[in-house]
Formats: C-alpha cells, sequence, structure tokens
C-alpha cells in the first residue's frame, strides 16, 4: 500500500514531537538558616507607605519666595543709586526789601584792599541797622501809631535830597568853608573817625585844625550808594572818596572807602557819623 502525501506530513510530525526534550522540573527553594537571617519580612502592599513630596516642595516655595525678595530689594537700591542726582539747588527766598530802601552797591567796587584802618569793619546787624537815635532828630511820638514805610516816590526824593547835600558838603571841603560844610553836622556826632560822642563843637576844632595848616585839599567821591531806614527819617551812605592834603607838614593822599550817616531833623538832613571803613592805598 502506497502512502499518500498526508500521510507523510503526519509521520514527520509524529517524529518531531517524539524528539522534544522531557520538561524539566524546577529545583524545590531550600532555606538555610543563613539565608532566613538575612531574609526581608513580607509587607502587605496596603501597607507600604507612599512618599510625602508636600514638606519638599513647601520648603522649595519658601527658599523661591525669600529668593525673590532679596532680588527685589536688591534691584530697587540699585535703580534709585542710579537715578541722576537733581542739580535744582534750592533757591532761598530773596530778603524782603522794603521799597524806600536801597540796595545800591558802591558805585566803584572795591578790590585789592591794602589795609584796614584801626577801626573795625562793621558787622552784617550794625551795617543793616539803622543809625542810633540821635537828640534833636524826628522821632515818632510816645503812644502814636507807627508811621508807614515812605512810599517809593518819597524814598528817591530823599535820596535826591541827600545827594545834593553830600555834593555840597564835597565842595564845602574843598574850598575849606568851615562854617558851610558844619551846617551838615548835628549838635552830637555818635562817631567822628576812631572817636565816639563827640560833640560838634570837637569836630568844628578838628576841620578847623586842618583847613588852617593846609594850603591845598583836593577830594573827589564817587556817588555814593544810599540805604534809607524804612520810615525815611534815617540814611547811610557809602562812597569811594580820593584825597589829597597839602601843606603844614602834613601831607597826605589816598583812598578809603568812607561812610556817612545822616538823620533827618526839623533843619534837614544832619550828619551823626563820620568815618573810614576801609583804606584802599
Amino acid at each position: 500500500m502506497k502512502n499518500t502525501p498526508h500521510d507523510n506530513v503526519l509521520s514527520s510530525s509524529s517524529e518531531n514531537v517524539n524528539r522534544v526534550a522531557p520538561e524539566q522540573t524546577l529545583a524545590t527553594p531550600h532555606f538555610d538558616e543563613e539565608s532566613i537571617q538575612h531574609a526581608r519580612p513580607a509587607v502587605p502592599l496596603d501597607r507600604i507607605k507612599k512618599p510625602r513630596f508636600w514638606p519638599l516642595a513647601l520648603i522649595l516655595m519658601c527658599s523661591f519666595a525669600l529668593l525673590g525678595g532679596v532680588l527685589g530689594l536688591a534691584l530697587a537700591r540699585y535703580e534709585k543709586r542710579a537715578q541722576p542726582t537733581s542739580t535744582a539747588a534750592v533757591t532761598a527766598a530773596p530778603e524782603e526789601t522794603p521799597q524806600n530802601e536801597s540796595r545800591e552797591p558802591l558805585s566803584s567796587p572795591v578790590t585789592n584792599s591794602a589795609k584796614q584802618t584801626n577801626d573795625a569793619r562793621p558787622g552784617v546787624s550794625e551795617r543793616n541797622a539803622a543809625p542810633t537815635s540821635v537828640a534833636g532828630a524826628s522821632a515818632p511820638k510816645t503812644g502814636a501809631v507807627e508811621e508807614k514805610a515812605m512810599s517809593v516816590t518819597q524814598a528817591d526824593d530823599a535820596r535826591a535830597t541827600l545827594r545834593d547835600a553830600f555834593d555840597e558838603w564835597i565842595a564845602a571841603t574843598n574850598a575849606r568853608d568851615l562854617q558851610r560844610q558844619m551846617n551838615f553836622y548835628h549838635g552830637s556826632v555818635n562817631a567822628f573817625y576812631l572817636k565816639r560822642n563827640v560833640p560838634r563843637a570837637a569836630v568844628r576844632a578838628e576841620k578847623s585844625r586842618v583847613f588852617d595848616h593846609a594850603n591845598l585839599i583836593n577830594v573827589r567821591a564817587a556817588a555814593p550808594g544810599i540805604n534809607m531806614s524804612r520810615d525815611g527819617r534815617a540814611a547811610t551812605m557809602r562812597f569811594r572818596k580820593k584825597y589829597a592834603i597839602e601843606g603844614g607838614g602834613e601831607d597826605r593822599r589816598g583812598e578809603v572807602i568812607q561812610e556817612l550817616r545822616w538823620v533827618r531833623t526839623d533843619d534837614g538832613w544832619k550828619i551823626v557819623s563820620e568815618r573810614d571803613l576801609h583804606v584802599i592805598q
């Protein structure tokens, strides 16, 4: 009997099955004493604790917040330093000057002053203060309401009158006209160069001595600066003066900054102080 192809296939399959190695048997686990000592106990899954990450997250958040604050503070300080400093200077409020008070400087500024007279230069308070009251000068009545400050027009008129008196005073000096010059002095002079509280008679005696001994007196003065008191009853006059006196063995030449103080009386403006502030040469 002939074998069919189907029979050949079955025969080959049987042969392959017979050739498969027999199933191997696994070795039985063996636990000796040493293995038992090193073995870890079995823990049920429901008892295993899951790792907690929120403490670490909280620490990181705090760290970032602190770092952000430090960086913000440093940035603010840097911006503050980087801002340009304001260059606008604080301008002091100008000193309020009454309308009737002149702030004119001397016509010729003083430069390179060589020396000073023994009469000390007046301080700020003395320079701005009104001349000391002199008996006979016009003054507010006791108990009367204080008079108002003089107007601008009145101040200008007073300065014009004082300049005229000043020019005449200089002319009388150059002419050695003693009587005419003494008409400008008050009965009591607070300061006459280095002397204080000098009577008019003493001033006359000194000028008479100079006029009598001099062959030539030549005085030239720049236009004076005039400061008026608020009520217009007193004035301080300062000017630059060059002088030359020859004869009598007392030849003198020089240039000074001189000051005259005037008060207004019933007889007009009178000199109550005559002194040199600076000796220029």
